[in-house]
């Protein structure tokens, strides 16, 4: 070993704890699947209802759920994970990279591994789409697939997508300005009016639903590359990517929060693993953090925006 590779070596156990927990809370109702979705949920309660309502009726039955906690156990969530056979990790410490780590390591039998999170809402038929789509892509495309995404209505890059197929952008722009892709200091991120938009709020555009139904419609492939940061609220990877990235880094002393999805920006730049879109289904997210208390209103006074 050279003396570089002994001081990374030093740096990383520095700098790194271990990357899973040996023996976490594991509700098991594994199917040995072969694709594998993992949620992080435990912090957002009030959109338990609809999220997990959506989750029940669209998700394809042979595919292993597991919710995964990081640093909370739910009751609540354990119950739900029996009820529909599915499966639920919880870890004591309040890390997201372990706590995924963790539970992808405990499906090893699955090779395609779908992550969400607790504030998206996923349309029908949308899963199914994602996991054909990303094997014909990795089959068919010029690109090495390093990630396929859904059109996310609240996102810095799909929301002006779904604009531009929706023909809304000129509406957009008369009431926010230009439309730009990118997140943190774009309206998308930061505007409760911009947010409430996006989720059809005074019929602006058409429910998540409605959009999904329309995208659907047609044969063949409809996707674009993301040339920009890529959200990672919900997305599709391989199994056999998520290994070559070394699982997910875990600071030894931090939460990590965020840190999953600056990981896989870099693996796949830096990798030459294409960032994909798509577009023939879109599932809601529900808000960023500037939006969140405004939209909570929001989806109390107006439910018909979210439920199936």
């Amino acid at each position: 070993m050279s003396l570089k590779d002994v001081a990374k070596k030093v740096i990383d156990l520095e700098l790194y704890s271990k990357p899973k927990v040996n023996n976490p809370y594991f509700l098991n109702n594994s199917k040995n699947s072969d694709t594998l979705m993992i949620i992080l949920a435990g912090y957002k309660k009030t959109l338990w209802d609809n999220v997990f309502k959506r989750i029940e009726n669209y998700v394809p039955k042979e595919v292993d759920i597991c919710l995964v906690s990081s640093g909370v156990y739910d009751d609540h969530l354990n119950d739900l994970a029996q009820k529909n056979n599915w499966s639920y990790v919880s870890i004591k410490r309040n890390n997201i990279n372990l706590a995924q780590n963790t539970a992808i390591d405990l499906f090893p039998h699955a090779q395609t591994i779908i992550k969400m999170d607790e504030d998206i809402f996923i349309t029908e038929n949308t899963i199914q789409t994602l996991l054909d789509d990303f094997q014909t892509l990795r089959k068919q495309s010029r690109y090495e697939i390093g990630t396929l995404s859904p059109l996310i209505n609240i996102n810095g890059y799909s929301y002006l997508r779904l604009l531009k197929l929706f023909n809304k952008v000129d509406e957009y722009e008369k009431l926010f300005g230009k439309a730009k892709f990118g997140g943190h200091d774009k309206p998308i991120e930061n505007s409760v009016e911009v947010a409430r938009f996006m989720w059809g709020y005074k019929n602006y555009l058409p429910s998540i639903d409605e959009m999904n139904k329309v995208l659907q419609e047609g044969e063949g492939l409809k996707y674009s590359e993301c040339p920009i940061r890529l959200t990672i609220g919900l997305f599709v990877m391989s199994r056999s990517d998520w290994n070559k990235m070394g699982g997910y880094k875990v600071r030894r002393f931090l939460s990590d929060f965020g840190e999953d999805e600056n990981q896989v920006n870099s693996y796949c730049i830096l990798n030459s693993k294409a960032m994909v879109y798509d577009e023939k289904c879109v599932v809601g997210h529900f808000s960023f953090h500037y939006q969140d208390k405004e939209m909570v209103k929001m989806y109390k006074a107006h439910p018909e925006y979210f439920k199936m």
